[in-house]
Order: structure tokens, then sequence, then C-alpha cells
């Protein structure tokens, strides 16, 4: 086997500092025994050395068996299918139940019975999940967003409460995100995993929306929709918020009281370039409009109509 690679070098290397302990803790074993034999040394304490030794000896056994789980769970393979939060979390979980069998192993070899240490063990984590219960359950709400990632950091989000903004943090309590006032929302994750959220950057990243503007009776309805698709196709063209190859629509919506309600139907690479597009389709119109003499039947509002166009 070539180990000149460079990753098969790393995980030489790896091994090499993991198994270095453990074989320095039987070289100890092998000496004190081979001294007991040759050097005038009581039989008990050789046996109270070696009972010691022996407990070293399942600890280190215990750290090695931790730093490999580890190393797995950082696996390249991994590191493409689960996030940074989630190894993390899994990494912690995997050596504290390591490190945990570890230490009760350690103590039987020593003479300690462990079952009242398990019995005494289940009572307490009652206990202690009666007296947490908002914060476990936080936890496990936590585990299951991570494994089940309906958002990734980066994300745009809309919550059930209305609240927009886009994901900075899941966190194993809750998750943070970064509204458009520059502010910062956390949610426990209890909550966030049972209510309804809209994600707008899945399964793609880019959003349909509609700039609606109401045209008063007597303008030309056909040059306004002449002008408002002339305005769209402009603004797709010449600037990097609107997919490429995109072509706009313009569609009438409806006979209100005051006027007539057009539609200007385009995309957005982005939920983050929506107010951009919405600015730039606005200030053109409404200088075309001006000078075309149509009038607004008021004032034109702009409102996102979702992933559809």
């Amino acid at each position: 086997m070539n180990f000149s690679h460079p990753r098969r070098l790393q995980f030489a290397r790896s091994v090499g500092s993991v198994i270095r302990v453990p074989l320095l803790v039987f070289v100890l074993i092998g000496i004190t025994r081979a001294a007991g034999d040759f050097l005038p040394i009581p039989e008990k304490r050789i046996d109270t050395f070696e009972k010691w030794m022996g407990v070293a000896l399942i600890l280190t056994l215990t750290w090695a068996a931790s730093r490999v789980a580890g190393s797995l769970l950082q696996s390249p393979k991994l590191d493409q299918k689960l996030s940074s939060s989630l190894q993390t979390l899994l990494i912690k979980i995997a050596r504290f139940m390591i490190f945990s069998l570890g230490t009760l192993v350690a103590l039987g070899h020593l003479g300690v019975s462990i079952t009242p240490i398990l019995a005494s063990l289940g009572v307490g984590s009652i206990a202690i999940a009666l007296a947490l219960q908002d914060t476990l359950g936080n936890l496990f709400s936590g585990f299951y967003l991570l494994i089940d990632q309906p958002f990734l950091v980066g994300d745009q989000v809309k919550l059930e409460s209305g609240a927009e903004g886009k994901v900075k943090l899941v966190g194993w309590r809750s998750t943070q995100i970064e509204l458009g006032t520059a502010s910062l929302l956390v949610v426990p994750n209890s909550k966030l995993s049972s209510s309804m959220v809209t994600n707008y950057s899945r399964p793609i990243r880019e959003v349909g929306l509609s700039v609606i503007v109401q045209i008063s009776y007597d303008s030309d309805l056909a040059r306004a929709e002449e002008i408002a698709l002339d305005v769209a196709t402009e603004v797709s063209q010449q600037t990097d918020y609107v997919p490429e190859n995109h072509v706009p629509n313009v569609r009438i919506n409806g006979f209100l009281d005051l006027g007539i309600q057009v539609s200007i139907n385009t995309r957005a690479k982005s939920f983050e370039h929506q107010a951009m597009i919405r600015h730039l389709i606005l200030g053109k119109i409404k200088t075309r409009f001006d000078a075309e003499k149509i009038s607004f039947a008021s004032l034109p509002t702009a409102a996102s109509s979702g992933r559809k166009s």
C-alpha cells in the first residue's frame, strides 16, 4: 500500500497517535509482570499495581475509542450529508456514551458494584428529565431540525407568526433568525419544529414576484400593458437580480372601484433581490407613465406572489 498519498498518510498518523498510549500501557504492564518474576516484590503489591494499570488501560482504550468515533463522524462522506452542527452534536453524544461505558467497566474492574450506580442513575435521570422538561424538549427538537433539515443556515424563511428573515444559526436549544430590521430573532426549537415555516430558498432559491399597479379607467390600457412589459424586460436584461433567460409577463387582475389592477410578474434569483426589483420596476413605470400621460388610480403597491409567476 502506498502511504505517500496525503489522505492515507494523514490516516496513518491518526492511527499512530491513537494507539500510541495504549501500547505504552501494555508495555508498562509487561515490564511490571517481568519485574515481579525476577525481583523480590510482594505479590499483593504487584496485583494492586496491575489492577490500577488495568484501569488505566481501560480508560486509555476508552479514550482511543472516542477518538476513533470522532474521526469516523468527521469523515468526508458524512461532511456531505450532515451539517456541521449535527456532526458536532453526534460526536459529543458518542464520546459521552463511550466514556460513560468505559468508566463503568473500570469501576467493575476495581471490584465496585455498578448495579446500585445504574439504579441511582436511572432514578436521577427521571428527576432531571422532569426538572428540565422544556430544555430537553428544545434539545430533541433541535436534534430533529438538524436531521430533517427543513432549512439550513443562510436560507430565507417566513415563520407562522409572520416574521421573515435569514437563518443565522441552528443550535441545540434555539434557532437564530436575522430579520430585515437588522435585529436577531431567537426561536426555541420546540416551537419552531411544531409550527409552519415557509422556506423561500427551497427547493430552489428563485422566487416569483408580482408588482401590482392600478390604472385609471380613462387611461390607455393597451399602452399601459406595453410599457409595463417593456420596463419588466428592461430590468430583467440590465440587472443581475433576475434569472437568466426569464421572460416576464403582464396580466390584468381585475376591475376595481378606482381602476384596473395590473400585475407585472417576474422572478428574482433569491428572496433578497425582491426589494431591489420592486424598486426598479416601480420607479421606471412611474417615469414612463408620467411621460405617456397614463395615470394611476391609486398609489402603486407591490406584493410577493410566492414561487409561481
